[in-house]
């Protein structure tokens, strides 16, 4: 049986991404030892029947490197959430190309929505690396959301440094999200009038 997965902030080919805060601690000595070690893990999670969501900011495909030496050894059926790094030539190296994607009661973006515009709800995203969306203050739209500075629930970042440099499976992602942080999500200030949770 097929599973989904999600990964965001490959950065294959982005030479400096091996300096960034959370890749540092991996030692990696270079950029191609970086790009071999997440195609290795990739290819150690999906299968060529499963379904992954590329969420952006794939790499820099300087001379075609991306498109030679990376794309074509990836398994799985590749469909990408396009990112703020991503050109029009490597979103076209997979299959569809989308820029929000809906999955079960999630909505799948690269850069986290904004949480006053968030009405879904969960928002899987990239972006952030090694960081966290946390809450607001107050917000005179949504209510109190809680104590500033704690993390949002509703969000959560599939970038590779938070997910073991592998694609995570969504449905478990969704289960294990859902039973940790259920209550808090619950516990969110109803929406403005004439906006309905998406699912």
């Amino acid at each position: 049986m097929s599973k989904v997965f999600a990964i965001a902030d490959t950065h294959f080919h982005h030479h400096n991404i091996i300096n960034v805060p959370g890749r540092c601690d991996m030692g990696f000595n270079d950029v191609y030892e970086h790009d071999e070690y997440i195609v290795e893990q990739w290819n150690k999670t999906v299968t060529k029947r499963d379904k992954v969501y590329l969420m952006g900011d794939i790499g820099w495909d300087s001379k075609g490197y991306v498109a030679g030496a990376i794309a074509p050894r990836l398994t799985g059926n590749i469909e990408v959430v396009g990112g703020n790094h991503d050109t029009a030539e490597i979103c076209a190296l997979f299959g569809k190309v989308h820029g929000v994607a809906i999955f079960k009661q999630a909505v799948l973006t690269h850069i986290p929505i904004h949480p006053q515009e968030m009405y879904w709800d969960i928002n899987i995203h990239g972006h952030l690396h090694s960081n966290v969306v946390k809450k607001f203050a107050h917000s005179p739209a949504m209510g109190h959301l809680g104590v500033p500075g704690e993390r949002d629930p509703r969000y959560i970042c599939v970038s590779c440094e938070q997910i073991g440099y592998k694609p995570v499976e969504l449905i478990p992602l969704l289960e294990e999200h859902r039973d940790r942080w259920g209550k808090a999500i619950d516990k969110l200030s109803p929406l403005p009038a004439g906006r309905g949770r998406r699912t």
